[in-house]
């Protein structure tokens, strides 16, 4: 699924780039340079414990928090404590990413990450990409996974776009297959 990732979603230039998947239970992080890869890491946090995060912090059903994870996000819903319980919820999987990059920075290579593409179902949250900017101080943009693939007009009509962010791991082991 790694390898999935780059081949899907990478940006291929002088950059050292990480792609971050957010998923449900796991997140999956690939850094690299011109596609070759420096680090590749699945950590153990993903949109679950987003929502069960939120939802301990506000006292609220998992349904709820989902809603609101969904909906509103790092944005909130106009109260500080809904802003306060999502950017505390985050704060576990922005720790892993930031050790990462330090460990890359510090080790043998020693490159500095400097732009982050963030995909997968989570990583939807509304606010999610600004407050990672923020806080790592680097570019976030979503990964377009679907770049390489040839003539997308027909799925972009049918809504196909809406589906791009979550399917990087899908497009790339297509891409895969096809070479």
């Amino acid at each position: 699924a790694s390898f999935a990732l780059l081949r899907a979603a990478s940006r291929l230039d002088a950059q050292v780039e990480a792609i971050v998947d957010v998923g449900s239970d796991v997140t999956s992080v690939v850094v690299h340079a011109d596609g070759e890869p420096l680090i590749v890491r699945t950590v153990p946090r993903g949109g679950i414990e987003i929502t069960n995060s939120i939802a301990t912090r506000l006292g609220i059903p998992a349904a709820e928090a989902e809603a609101l994870k969904c909906r509103f996000g790092l944005h909130g819903d106009g109260r500080p404590d809904t802003v306060d319980a999502a950017a505390e919820a985050v704060r576990p999987l922005l720790s892993e990413l930031r050790s990462s990059f330090t460990y890359l920075a510090s080790g043998e290579r020693q490159k500095q990450v400097t732009r982050l593409a963030l995909c997968g179902g989570s990583a939807l949250m509304p606010g999610l990409a600004e407050h990672l900017q923020k806080q790592l101080g680097i570019t976030v943009m979503y990964a377009d996974s679907a770049s390489r693939l040839r003539d997308t007009r027909k799925g972009r009509e049918r809504g196909f776009d809406s589906f791009v962010p979550s399917a990087a791991v899908s497009i790339g082991l297509t891409l895969g297959a096809a070479a």
